[in-house]
């Protein structure tokens, strides 16, 4: 009768690593909740909702097997797993940037390589000028834009995928510093033939009888457009709001409302048939800049392109000014 060979035990390793399946997403996620001590409060830095935390945090314990935060109606605390592992974690991540920041100034130095991400609208309006503009001037230099949403614009940066990020100033972000570039009013687009479209301006009164249409994303200017209606004892009757912004015209055109853009982006888009009207009573406005991460060196390329684009920036607005 054969024998069966005996097994041998198994040694730690044949056995799976402990952290098989933990991502980069899950480990950053958890130090934002255990840093900042809510769920809440994590989602608004991530640029996440806080279902989506809530099940990056399960995810990680599922996969370590461990309890790492005690939560209650008012507070999250770590446990004692959490705070070995929020310690550790936040150390290997901080090297890990650091080694990524290496590479990637490394990499520009020796290529003349600048990174810049962009959300989609700043990429197609107020970008391909000034690049055109330092690429003459710079020529041995290559500027590289990530054209992606606002938040992953930022996330990119974060992870040191980009070294700039040219985009709205929606909020203050703590681990960055934004470079201001341009400050644009928030003016009206409608179509041609439309009531208003024959003004030379048009207060918010003059709005009320049209749902007024803004991009999902500006946020803080729907606020502060219902705040400057409420001012004037008016009611705000906003549409249902659209994440793109060519949706967000094909509804003007197809007579759903009236459209608020800042301005660059509706001089951009004010083709036939479409009419851009300045808003006369009411002082709304976008900020645009550029975001670095503070504590990190820019590489000289990252650089030139942030001082070129500063300069420049102040020459074009003075020169609106003087004409």
């Amino acid at each position: 009768m054969p024998m069966t060979p005996e097994k041998k035990p198994a040694t730690p390793a044949d056995a799976a690593p402990a952290s098989s399946g933990v991502g980069l997403s899950e480990l950053e996620t958890f130090i934002a909740v255990a840093e900042l001590g809510s769920f809440s409060e994590a989602a608004r830095r991530l640029h996440l909702s806080q279902p989506a935390v809530t099940a990056r945090v399960q995810k990680l314990e599922s996969l370590l097997g461990a309890r790492l935060l005690h939560r209650t109606t008012r507070s999250v605390e770590t446990t004692e797993d959490g705070q070995r592992l929020a310690a550790q974690a936040k150390q290997t991540l901080r090297d890990l940037r650091l080694l990524l920041s290496e590479f990637m100034q490394r990499r520009a130095l020796d290529r003349h390589r600048v990174v810049v991400a962009a959300s989609p609208m700043v990429a197609a309006t107020l970008l391909p000028e000034v690049i055109g503009r330092f690429c003459a001037r710079f020529t041995d230099v290559d500027v590289t834009v990530v054209d992606s949403r606002h938040a992953l614009a930022l996330e990119a940066l974060e992870r040191g995928e980009a070294e700039l990020a040219f985009v709205a100033l929606d909020e203050p972000q703590p681990r960055l510093r934004f470079t201001p570039l341009l400050t644009e009013p928030v003016v009206l687009v409608v179509q041609q033939g439309h009531a208003l479209a024959g003004q030379e301006s048009v207060g918010l009164r003059q709005l009320t009888p049209w749902p007024v249409m803004v991009l999902d994303k500006y946020s803080a200017l729907q606020q502060a457009l219902a705040q400057a209606y409420e001012r004037q004892g008016l009611q705000f009757r906003p549409m249902a709001t659209a994440t793109n912004l060519t949706t967000l015209l094909g509804l003007l055109d197809a007579g759903r409302g009236v459209v608020l853009l800042p301005r660059c982006m509706a001089q951009h888009n004010a083709l036939r048939p479409r009419v851009v009207v300045p808003l006369a009573d009411c002082d709304l406005v976008r900020n645009y800049g550029i975001f670095s991460v503070r504590g990190r060196e820019l590489s000289p390329a990252a650089r030139s392109f942030l001082e070129f684009a500063q300069r420049d920036f102040a020459a074009a607005d003075s020169s609106r000014i003087a004409g």
